[in-house]
Protein backbone atom coordinates (compact mmCIF):
# COMPACT_ATOMS: atom_id res chain seq x y z
CA UNK A 1 0.00 0.00 0.00
CA UNK A 2 1.03 3.37 -0.60
CA UNK A 3 0.51 5.16 2.55
CA UNK A 4 0.77 8.58 1.04
CA UNK A 5 -2.36 7.75 -1.27
CA UNK A 6 -4.81 6.60 1.89
CA UNK A 7 -8.08 8.96 1.91
CA UNK A 8 -10.57 8.68 4.43
CA UNK A 9 -13.70 10.32 3.92
CA UNK A 10 -16.89 10.42 6.28
CA UNK A 11 -19.83 11.07 4.42
CA UNK A 12 -17.81 12.51 1.37
CA UNK A 13 -15.89 14.38 3.59
CA UNK A 14 -12.06 14.33 3.98
CA UNK A 15 -10.58 13.47 7.41
CA UNK A 16 -7.29 15.17 8.13
CA UNK A 17 -6.98 13.90 11.92
CA UNK A 18 -6.02 9.86 10.65
CA UNK A 19 -3.38 8.18 12.07
CA UNK A 20 -1.62 5.90 9.93
CA UNK A 21 0.85 2.95 10.95
CA UNK A 22 2.67 0.30 9.60
CA UNK A 23 4.33 -3.36 10.30
CA UNK A 24 5.30 -5.48 8.22
CA UNK A 25 2.60 -6.05 5.94
CA UNK A 26 0.13 -4.69 8.09
CA UNK A 27 -1.20 -0.93 7.28
CA UNK A 28 -3.47 0.25 10.32
CA UNK A 29 -5.61 3.72 9.81
CA UNK A 30 -7.60 5.02 13.37
CA UNK A 31 -8.91 7.99 14.35
CA UNK A 32 -11.75 9.60 16.86
CA UNK A 33 -14.99 10.38 15.19
CA UNK A 34 -16.36 11.21 18.42
CA UNK A 35 -15.63 12.10 21.63
CA UNK A 36 -17.35 13.70 25.01
CA UNK A 37 -16.63 17.21 24.04
CA UNK A 38 -16.66 17.04 20.30
CA UNK A 39 -19.74 14.69 19.75
CA UNK A 40 -21.06 13.11 16.53
CA UNK A 41 -24.69 15.00 15.90
CA UNK A 42 -27.12 12.09 15.70
CA UNK A 43 -27.85 11.15 12.08
CA UNK A 44 -26.83 7.78 9.32
CA UNK A 45 -22.83 8.04 8.41
CA UNK A 46 -20.66 6.26 5.75
CA UNK A 47 -17.12 6.13 6.22
CA UNK A 48 -15.05 5.85 3.39
CA UNK A 49 -11.59 4.84 2.31
CA UNK A 50 -9.25 4.19 -0.42
CA UNK A 51 -5.73 3.89 -1.67
CA UNK A 52 -3.16 3.09 -4.38
CA UNK A 53 -0.80 0.24 -4.19
CA UNK A 54 2.76 0.60 -4.29
CA UNK A 55 2.20 0.52 -8.23
CA UNK A 56 -0.07 2.97 -8.49
CA UNK A 57 -2.90 1.29 -9.06
CA UNK A 58 -6.71 1.30 -8.13
CA UNK A 59 -9.44 -0.99 -7.85
CA UNK A 60 -12.26 -2.35 -5.77
CA UNK A 61 -10.08 -4.13 -4.11
CA UNK A 62 -8.58 -1.17 -3.16
CA UNK A 63 -11.34 0.84 -0.87
CA UNK A 64 -13.41 -0.08 2.31
CA UNK A 65 -16.84 1.64 3.26
CA UNK A 66 -19.05 1.15 6.57
CA UNK A 67 -21.86 2.51 7.66
CA UNK A 68 -23.39 3.28 10.86
CA UNK A 69 -26.10 5.40 13.14
CA UNK A 70 -25.67 7.80 15.33
CA UNK A 71 -29.15 7.61 17.79
CA UNK A 72 -30.79 10.98 19.89
CA UNK A 73 -28.83 10.69 23.15
CA UNK A 74 -31.53 8.84 25.60
CA UNK A 75 -32.47 11.54 28.36
CA UNK A 76 -34.52 9.65 30.80
CA UNK A 77 -37.24 11.04 33.59
CA UNK A 78 -36.88 10.43 37.56
CA UNK A 79 -39.07 10.89 39.84
CA UNK A 80 -39.65 12.05 43.79
CA UNK A 81 -42.72 12.58 46.01
CA UNK A 82 -43.07 14.62 48.94
CA UNK A 83 -46.01 14.92 51.16
CA UNK A 84 -46.93 17.61 54.16
CA UNK A 85 -49.68 18.71 56.26
CA UNK A 86 -50.12 21.76 58.55
CA UNK A 87 -52.80 21.78 61.11
CA UNK A 88 -54.73 24.62 62.50
CA UNK A 89 -57.17 24.88 64.91
CA UNK A 90 -60.72 26.17 64.31
CA UNK A 91 -62.60 27.15 67.74
CA UNK A 92 -60.44 26.18 69.78
CA UNK A 93 -60.75 26.78 73.72
CA UNK A 94 -64.20 26.12 72.98
CA UNK A 95 -66.64 23.51 73.81
CA UNK A 96 -66.75 22.15 70.27
CA UNK A 97 -63.32 22.65 68.67
CA UNK A 98 -62.08 20.93 65.01
CA UNK A 99 -58.38 20.69 63.35
CA UNK A 100 -58.17 21.85 59.82
CA UNK A 101 -55.55 19.75 58.33
CA UNK A 102 -54.09 21.16 54.95
CA UNK A 103 -52.14 18.45 52.76
CA UNK A 104 -49.68 18.92 50.28
CA UNK A 105 -48.34 16.42 47.37
CA UNK A 106 -45.88 17.50 45.55
CA UNK A 107 -44.38 15.28 42.47
CA UNK A 108 -41.06 16.16 40.38
CA UNK A 109 -39.28 14.99 38.11
CA UNK A 110 -35.60 15.08 38.91
CA UNK A 111 -34.58 13.24 35.65
CA UNK A 112 -32.44 15.22 32.30
CA UNK A 113 -35.72 14.14 30.40
CA UNK A 114 -39.37 14.53 30.17
CA UNK A 115 -41.94 11.90 31.31
CA UNK A 116 -45.63 11.14 32.43
CA UNK A 117 -47.21 10.49 35.94
CA UNK A 118 -50.82 8.80 34.80
CA UNK A 119 -52.48 9.08 38.07
CA UNK A 120 -51.70 9.92 42.24
CA UNK A 121 -53.88 8.30 44.45
CA UNK A 122 -53.44 9.13 48.30
CA UNK A 123 -55.18 6.75 50.16
CA UNK A 124 -56.16 8.38 53.44
CA UNK A 125 -56.56 7.18 57.29
CA UNK A 126 -59.65 4.92 58.04
CA UNK A 127 -61.49 7.30 60.60
CA UNK A 128 -61.73 9.98 57.58
CA UNK A 129 -65.60 10.25 56.55
CA UNK A 130 -66.24 12.18 53.21
CA UNK A 131 -67.91 14.73 55.01
CA UNK A 132 -64.32 15.70 56.52
CA UNK A 133 -62.71 16.56 52.97
CA UNK A 134 -63.06 19.64 51.14
CA UNK A 135 -61.06 21.94 48.64
CA UNK A 136 -59.22 19.17 46.21
CA UNK A 137 -57.61 20.79 43.86
CA UNK A 138 -56.84 19.84 40.58
CA UNK A 139 -60.10 18.27 39.63
CA UNK A 140 -59.21 15.12 42.38
CA UNK A 141 -62.17 12.52 43.22
CA UNK A 142 -63.02 10.73 46.32
CA UNK A 143 -64.24 7.48 46.47
CA UNK A 144 -63.86 4.22 49.04
CA UNK A 145 -61.21 6.26 50.94
CA UNK A 146 -58.61 7.15 48.53
CA UNK A 147 -58.61 10.50 46.55
CA UNK A 148 -57.14 10.49 43.18
CA UNK A 149 -55.77 12.50 40.61
CA UNK A 150 -56.22 11.07 37.20
CA UNK A 151 -54.08 13.06 34.60
CA UNK A 152 -54.66 13.39 30.73
CA UNK A 153 -53.06 15.77 28.31
CA UNK A 154 -50.39 18.54 29.26
CA UNK A 155 -51.35 17.54 33.23
CA UNK A 156 -49.42 14.21 32.81
CA UNK A 157 -46.39 15.41 31.40
CA UNK A 158 -43.37 16.97 33.26
CA UNK A 159 -40.57 18.25 31.81
CA UNK A 160 -37.12 17.98 33.51
CA UNK A 161 -37.11 19.52 36.90
CA UNK A 162 -40.61 20.34 36.63
CA UNK A 163 -43.24 20.09 39.88
CA UNK A 164 -46.54 19.88 40.57
CA UNK A 165 -48.69 20.46 43.77
CA UNK A 166 -51.78 18.98 44.91
CA UNK A 167 -53.79 19.50 47.74
CA UNK A 168 -56.66 19.00 50.01
CA UNK A 169 -58.33 19.71 53.37
CA UNK A 170 -59.68 17.12 56.02
CA UNK A 171 -60.88 19.29 59.05
CA UNK A 172 -61.74 16.63 62.33
CA UNK A 173 -64.41 16.95 64.48
CA UNK A 174 -63.32 16.47 68.14
CA UNK A 175 -64.86 13.52 68.50
CA UNK A 176 -62.62 11.78 66.46
CA UNK A 177 -59.14 13.69 67.51
CA UNK A 178 -56.05 11.61 67.33
CA UNK A 179 -53.27 10.54 65.28
CA UNK A 180 -53.90 10.53 61.11
CA UNK A 181 -52.01 8.38 58.67
CA UNK A 182 -52.13 8.24 54.91
CA UNK A 183 -50.01 7.19 52.13
CA UNK A 184 -50.07 8.73 48.13
CA UNK A 185 -48.45 6.89 45.55
CA UNK A 186 -47.83 8.15 41.70
CA UNK A 187 -47.85 6.31 39.05
CA UNK A 188 -45.21 7.15 36.18
CA UNK A 189 -46.09 5.37 32.94
CA UNK A 190 -42.63 3.95 33.04
CA UNK A 191 -41.03 2.72 35.65
CA UNK A 192 -41.76 1.82 39.61
CA UNK A 193 -43.95 3.98 41.87
CA UNK A 194 -43.07 6.56 44.33
CA UNK A 195 -44.31 6.76 47.56
CA UNK A 196 -44.76 8.85 50.18
CA UNK A 197 -46.36 9.12 53.56
CA UNK A 198 -47.26 11.80 56.20
CA UNK A 199 -48.35 11.36 59.76
CA UNK A 200 -50.05 13.89 62.33
CA UNK A 201 -51.43 14.37 65.05
CA UNK A 202 -54.92 16.48 65.46
CA UNK A 203 -55.53 17.65 68.64
CA UNK A 204 -57.02 21.19 69.49
CA UNK A 205 -57.66 22.42 72.97
CA UNK A 206 -61.22 21.59 74.38
CA UNK A 207 -63.05 23.91 77.16
CA UNK A 208 -63.67 22.40 80.22
CA UNK A 209 -67.16 21.13 81.28
CA UNK A 210 -68.72 23.14 84.66
CA UNK A 211 -68.44 20.08 87.03
CA UNK A 212 -68.34 22.03 90.40
CA UNK A 213 -70.29 24.02 92.43
CA UNK A 214 -68.00 26.91 91.87
CA UNK A 215 -67.92 26.61 88.12
CA UNK A 216 -70.97 28.20 88.33
CA UNK A 217 -71.55 32.39 88.33
CA UNK A 218 -75.23 31.61 90.82
CA UNK A 219 -73.63 29.31 92.32
CA UNK A 220 -70.82 31.47 93.50
CA UNK A 221 -73.17 34.11 94.74
CA UNK A 222 -75.36 31.08 97.05
CA UNK A 223 -71.81 29.91 98.46
CA UNK A 224 -71.18 33.81 99.63
CA UNK A 225 -74.73 34.38 101.14
CA UNK A 226 -73.89 31.05 102.99
CA UNK A 227 -70.44 32.41 104.25
CA UNK A 228 -72.00 36.02 105.33
CA UNK A 229 -74.89 33.83 106.94
CA UNK A 230 -72.46 31.76 108.69
CA UNK A 231 -70.05 34.69 109.92
CA UNK A 232 -73.62 36.64 111.10
CA UNK A 233 -74.76 33.82 113.04
CA UNK A 234 -70.69 33.18 114.09
CA UNK A 235 -70.98 36.73 115.66
CA UNK A 236 -74.10 36.27 117.52
CA UNK A 237 -73.36 33.10 119.31
CA UNK A 238 -69.66 34.69 120.22
CA UNK A 239 -71.86 37.93 121.80
CA UNK A 240 -74.54 34.84 123.42
CA UNK A 241 -71.52 32.86 124.98
CA UNK A 242 -69.51 36.49 126.23
CA UNK A 243 -72.97 37.26 127.82
CA UNK A 244 -73.59 33.70 129.88
CA UNK A 245 -69.98 33.85 131.22
CA UNK A 246 -70.44 37.18 132.51
CA UNK A 247 -73.50 35.84 134.01
CA UNK A 248 -72.29 32.67 135.65
CA UNK A 249 -69.28 34.89 136.43
CA UNK A 250 -71.76 37.36 138.35
CA UNK A 251 -73.74 34.76 140.02
CA UNK A 252 -70.38 32.87 141.44
CA UNK A 253 -69.37 35.84 143.31
CA UNK A 254 -72.59 36.97 144.46
CA UNK A 255 -72.89 33.25 145.91
CA UNK A 256 -69.32 33.52 147.30
CA UNK A 257 -69.80 37.28 149.16
CA UNK A 258 -73.07 35.84 150.55
CA UNK A 259 -70.97 32.92 152.03
CA UNK A 260 -68.62 35.30 153.89
CA UNK A 261 -71.05 37.55 155.38
CA UNK A 262 -72.77 34.19 157.58
CA UNK A 263 -69.69 33.34 158.63
CA UNK A 264 -68.92 36.39 160.17
CA UNK A 265 -72.31 36.84 162.08
CA UNK A 266 -71.17 33.53 163.61
CA UNK A 267 -68.55 33.86 165.09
Amino acid sequence: IDQTSISVKLNNVSRTGVTKSNVLTTTTISETLSSATNCLTPGSYTLAMDWKDTKGATSTNCALSTTFTVSEEVLNPDWDISKGVVEKCIDENTADPSSQLTYTVTVKNTGAGEGTITKIVDSLDAKVLEAYISNISNSGIYADGDITWTLSDTDKVFVADQSKVFTYIITVPKDTFGTYANTVTAYPAEGENVIANANVVADCVVEAPDTGIFDSTWAKILVGVVFIGVGVNYLQISKFTKKLYISVNEFSDDRRKKNFEKKVVKR
